[in-house]
């Protein structure tokens, strides 16, 4: 199991003890801090079953000043989150088989 993690975000911080919370320790994925991938985000959006945009944070500040407005392929989204990780939903946990954006923190059970 992984979690894309922000310890900043309270909703992130409940979900991972969420998962805790059941005997798991997942791989932590601190995904400011370490480089995304496009190949990656596009296995998350398979398992999560959602169109890309789906994991795009569009309410932030990055996205309105620089984004909003345009229509973007698949891949031009992808490339934007690896350019801009901030702009990734969070926290979104990952098994071999799904995943599931926990947000509100209790979604997390559906997976567990």
């Amino acid at each position: 199991m992984q979690i894309y993690h922000n310890p900043k975000c309270s909703n992130s911080l409940r979900a991972l003890a969420q998962i805790q919370s059941h005997g798991i320790e997942p791989e932590i994925i601190e995904y400011l801090q370490s480089s995304l991938e496009v190949d990656q985000l596009q296995k998350v959006v398979e398992k999560l079953a959602l169109p890309v945009i789906g994991i795009v944070r569009t309410r932030e500040s990055v996205w309105v000043e620089q984004f909003h407005g345009n229509k973007y392929s698949d891949e031009e989204l992808l490339a934007i989150l690896v350019e801009h990780p901030v702009l990734l939903q969070r926290p979104i946990v990952v098994t071999n088989t799904q995943a599931v954006i926990a947000r509100p923190p209790e979604k997390v059970l559906q997976i567990l």
